[in-house]
């Protein structure tokens, strides 16, 4: 008769069977889905910044294999024209060769001259071909396509008219890794945040319904609704040690913004 209504009367090992439905729910947590959800969010843009730097990258090699194939024709056409003056040189020499003007070796030096002005010009149409390859290579695509550009000149914008301190801030907002060095920023941030929440408690709410019984198929029914806190005492100084992690990961990512800004 001292057992209280509803309390086991057996003492020692037992069976226990349950069947039925649990549920937990985070109430409060000191903020750590708060900051793991920041953090990914935040990791979420340092990936979209990542996407607009490699097409700032691929613009840019395609500018700079274009600007280096409009050299190699602009080259080309410069050895096609010495050639031409060379051997326009050596037929003057011959011709004055025959008429006892001048020596054999001024022939011979124009013939040299001619010799020279074939090779620059061989060695500029290899350019060529390799600046269209580059070219392909840089726009994706198969480098033995042909491939023509316009070389109409471009207007260029005289550096004397350039605003030296706003341009350096348009390129420190504009600049893909300086946009995601603030999102890495912002994730260590985070961090930090999240190694902050594990000093704190966590509470849930708790709550089950089924059948418990000492046999297999249960037939006692079984509730439970309440609240629970868990709060660790020592943990052996991981938090401490996740803490310092946390905040060197910060200044580590600070750092590495500036210097990009640098």
């Amino acid at each position: 008769g001292i057992v209280p209504p509803g309390s086991p009367t057996i003492i020692g090992p037992t069976n226990d069977w349950f069947t039925g439905v649990t549920t937990h729910y985070t109430l409060f947590d000191f903020g750590r889905r708060r900051a793991k959800l920041r953090a990914a969010q935040a990791r979420q843009g340092v990936a979209q910044e990542d996407v607009d730097r490699v097409r700032q990258d691929i613009a840019l090699s395609v500018h700079q294999a274009y600007f280096g194939l409009v050299a190699s024709l602009e080259t080309e056409g410069v050895a096609r024209r010495a050639l031409a003056r060379a051997e326009d040189h050596l037929r003057v020499a011959k011709e004055r060769k025959a008429a006892g003007a001048v020596p054999q070796a001024d022939v011979v030096r124009a013939q040299v001259e001619v010799a020279e002005a074939q090779l620059a010009l061989e060695r500029a149409e290899g350019l060529v071909r390799v600046a269209k390859g580059n070219l392909n290579t840089a726009m994706g695509l198969p480098v033995e396509r042909p491939v023509e550009v316009d070389r109409s000149p471009r207007e260029i914008v005289p550096p004397a008219t350039i605003n030296l301190d706003e341009a350096l801030k348009r390129a420190v907002s504009a600049r893909p890794e300086l946009r995601g060095a603030q999102q890495r920023i912002e994730a260590a941030r985070q961090g930090v945040s999240l190694a902050r929440s594990a000093y704190g408690p966590k509470v849930k709410g708790e709550a089950s319904w089924g059948w418990r019984d000492t046999s297999y198929f249960p037939h006692d029914k079984d509730w439970l609704v309440g609240v629970s806190i868990d709060l660790p005492i020592f943990t052996g100084f991981a938090r401490k040690h996740q803490m310092s992690g946390a905040r060197s990961a910060l200044s580590r990512e600070e750092a590495d913004a500036e210097r990009l800004t640098q």
